[in-house]
């Protein structure tokens, strides 16, 4: 069995391909929508997509920085993205569903 992305949205944006960021510190959640290949029913996981420089402003907060469920990008390039989205996505397998839901939860919380 191996995961699909169906869909993939934001609270904060409605339209991914036309976002661009207000400044070069930012940070978007993702709801990526996965199931099984052919399969009807999905869950949601979440992850952070984020620029090199909002990373360093966390750390110079904080003095450390937790990456899991964070993609650091150099820029926002939707297409690029959502590339790099569904490849990590179609490469979960496993022999059920929560396998392959375990191993999604590496890139999003579930």
């Amino acid at each position: 069995m191996y995961a699909e992305l169906k869909s993939v949205g934001s609270p904060d944006c409605e339209n991914l391909s036309q976002w661009a960021p207000d400044c070069q510190e930012w940070s978007l959640p993702l709801w990526l929508w996965c199931g099984l290949v052919g399969g009807g029913d999905e869950e949601s996981f979440v992850v952070v997509v984020c620029s090199v420089e909002w990373v360093r402003a966390e750390i110079g907060e904080r003095g450390i920085f937790d990456g899991r469920h964070h993609i650091i990008v150099d820029s926002f390039k939707w297409d690029r993205i959502q590339e790099y989205l569904g490849k990590r996505v179609s490469a979960c397998s496993g022999s059920c569903w929560k396998e392959v839901a375990e191993k999604l939860s590496r890139l999003g919380l579930w």
